[in-house]
């Protein structure tokens, strides 16, 4: 079993003010690994821990932070008498803890923040500046230069794997090939494929990108979709070839890959509805997505699309639509993509569901409540494993989960995506591979493949089920 880190959020901010220093001497006290702190940049350039943009909740002073002087911010009471504090002071007093994270999104000005952390004499504090100011950059849609600042937070902590999954990702959306460690870490973990972000075909490198997953052992699953103005639900003829077109390039860029599926919200433009979708648009949807699924199959490709709540599309919400819709399409090929957390919002029984789509059913993805480990939250996602096996599920397996300071902006934003439920992707990764095998355990698959590896072990024969 993996060992668990205990830390404290904005210190032990359930015994002591928030982000100050008395949270932080308490944390150590309580015993915990390490410490999260929120940081922000003064009117003139001091990095402080606060969480908030200004003094109000957690201070009995009034003012934004980025206009007031640090020596104004000093004067407020944070609380039993604590003062705010600084970056500085901060790491002084947690300098015992191996884990000190300071949140991104916190900070003022990116250029002021650039120089403080080039300027910064102590190695921990400028990695943190680096780290906090890159996931910033990367979340507000800016790569390349989010690249820059996270590898320079690696280079001064090269041993921190959670700045090794952010710079991939940042190499990812600046079309350069991400470093081939934290790929190999996601396939150490168990898997064998990794759903990719959104990406523009025309723009990316696919063949380095393919020798990339190819020497990690993992095989991509890119993901398609539409946008206004090319999309194949529109009554505009033009914009249906667009949104076909667009979906025939993903179809072709998965090729390229190497990859064997394609998976997405093909029907249709993501986002917030506003009305019902009539039954013509549904139908000129699934005519067109249908002859693209024929045109995948024809590349050894299997084509997905995933069903997905009410408040992401009117198009298709639940199995019972899906199973619909793929009828509609007049594809034999066209499979359908559940996930647990969008089931959870719209069926009364999700079992059924996974039952109902079976016939189609190719990509089971598995999501908590609150998008992230799936040892946490709402979903019994043990159970819904072992009832998906039990029922004869063959299909491929996937795990989502979001957090905001990994996604652009813009992503976040469209998902909802307002917190950060968890830190380090490989965590999670390993989290979820852990949960799904006890539903896999419980199952009369799982259960039968235990039988057949204890005989083996009794008898010291090899077993080979075919």
């Amino acid at each position: 079993m993996a060992d668990w880190l205990r830390i404290a959020h904005r210190g032990a901010s359930g015994h002591e003010p928030e982000n100050t220093l008395a949270a932080f001497r308490k944390a150590i006290e309580i015993g915990v690994d390490g410490v999260e702190m929120d940081i922000r940049l003064s009117a003139d350039g001091e990095v402080v821990v606060l969480h908030d943009a200004s003094l109000e909740r957690t201070t009995d002073a009034v003012g934004d932070v980025a206009r007031m002087t640090f020596a104004e911010i000093r004067e407020a009471d944070a609380g039993s008498g604590e003062r705010v504090p600084t970056l500085t002071e901060a790491l002084e007093a947690l300098a015992s803890l191996p884990d000190t994270v300071a949140s991104a999104g916190r900070l003022g000005p990116v250029e002021a923040t650039a120089r403080l952390a080039s300027d910064a004499a102590d190695c921990n504090r400028a990695t943190i500046l680096h780290r906090a100011l890159g996931l910033r950059l990367l979340a507000s849609g800016d790569p390349n230069r989010a690249r820059r600042h996270l590898e320079r937070a690696l280079a001064l902590s090269p041993e921190d794997s959670s700045l090794e999954d952010s710079l991939a990702i940042a190499l990812l959306r600046s079309g350069q090939r991400p470093r081939a460690q934290a790929l190999l870490r996601v396939a150490e973990a168990g898997y064998r494929r990794i759903v990719l972000a959104p990406f523009d075909p025309a723009a990316t490198d696919l063949a380095s990108l393919r020798r990339l997953f190819e020497d990690a052992g993992l095989t991509p699953i890119p993901i398609a979709g539409q946008m206004p103005g090319a999309d194949v639900s529109s009554a505009d003829a033009d914009e249906r070839r667009a949104g076909e077109a667009a979906l025939y390039a993903m179809v072709d860029a998965t090729a390229a890959l190497g990859g064997d599926q394609l998976n997405g919200v093909p029907y249709g433009v993501f986002g917030h509805p506003m009305a019902p979708v009539d039954a013509a648009a549904r139908e000129r949807s699934a005519t067109s997505v249908g002859k693209v699924a024929d045109y995948a199959h024809e590349h050894g490709i299997t084509m997905t699309f995933e069903v997905v709540n009410r408040y992401e599309t009117a198009m298709v919400n639940t199995a019972a639509q899906a199973m619909e819709y793929a009828e509609l399409s007049g594809s034999d090929h066209l499979r359908i993509h559940l996930d647990s957390f969008h089931m959870a919002v719209e069926e009364s029984d999700a079992a059924q569901a996974i039952r109902a789509a079976m016939p189609r059913l190719a990509y089971l993805e598995l999501g908590q409540s609150g998008r992230g480990l799936l040892s946490t939250g709402a979903v019994d996602i043990p159970r819904l494993v072992q009832g998906a096996l039990d029922d004869g599920y063959e299909g491929r397996w996937g795990v989502e989960a979001f957090s905001r300071s990994i996604l652009p902006e813009f992503v976040a934003d469209m998902l909802a995506i307002w917190r950060e439920p968890y830190a380090e992707g490989v965590a999670l990764a390993e989290d979820a591979m852990r949960v799904i095998r006890t539903g896999w355990a419980a199952s009369s698959v799982g259960r039968r493949a235990q039988r057949l590896a204890r005989g083996a072990s009794d008898t010291g024969s090899i077993i080979r089920p075919a």
